[in-house]
């Protein structure tokens, strides 16, 4: 099982919002601290989160036919790459060969395999659709259908059902305009949207956690 320690993700961002709370001279940089931070530790423990899976899916020691197909297409696609890029650069025909025959091994029945795939997202990518692309990665095609998130009594937003991947998109566009043109988000996010975008991204990753440890759940029952 996977668990999520909120402490190891949020105490810092905790400690910066009592901070905001206490300075109001100082409001205009800790508000941009506390989004950025925020969606560091959602980037950060997705790759983990999805690196252990990894790790303990290949530990249970599956056999292709048992492996999900939205996985193993993943992982082809990867493995094509590897190859592509071995034909291009001129490598040697052993080289092409292993490439090929790993492709043919993922696609048989019965094979064991270790799955490999890189769980990162890429270099200046950020938002929803890559945190989406990553869990496809690893077979789940749409995450955002997977989790509950409860809308709050006192609620933000206007609609009835918690979008999610639209939270993520706010959070990563706000992160955007500090980093890249130092806007001051102290200007448009309260301290109640503040401790709100805190305490549902803790929620968003706890999710994460539990759908994850169905899928070994799953994989474990195979």
């Amino acid at each position: 099982m996977i668990s999520f320690d909120r402490d190891d993700y949020f105490s810092q961002t905790d400690f910066l919002y009592e901070l905001c709370k206490d300075d109001n001279e100082k409001r205009e940089l800790l508000t941009n601290l506390i989004v950025i931070d925020i969606v560091t530790s959602i980037e950060v423990y997705t790759e983990r989160l999805l690196k252990q899976f990894l790790k303990l899916v290949n530990k249970i020691g599956l056999t292709t036919c048992k492996i999900n197909n939205r996985l193993k297409v993943e992982q082809s696609i990867e493995l094509v790459d590897k190859l592509s890029s071995a034909v291009k650069n001129g490598g040697d025909i052993g080289k092409v060969e292993r490439q090929l025959l790993i492709i043919k091994k993922l696609w048989s029945e019965g094979e064991s395999f270790n799955i490999d795939c890189k769980v990162k997202y890429p270099k200046g990518k950020h938002g929803e659709l890559q945190l989406k692309k990553l869990f496809e990665k690893v077979g789940i095609d749409n995450i955002f259908r997977r989790i509950d998130i409860p809308q709050p009594e006192s609620s933000l937003l206007d609609e009835d059902d918690f979008d999610t991947a639209s939270f993520i998109g706010e959070l990563t566009a706000k992160r955007n305009l500090a980093i890249h043109e130092g806007a001051p988000l102290h200007a448009s996010i309260s301290l109640e949207t503040l401790e709100f975008y805190i305490n549902t991204s803790s929620k968003v990753l706890t999710e994460f956690t539990r759908v994850m440890n169905e899928e070994l759940a799953a994989y474990q029952g195979a």
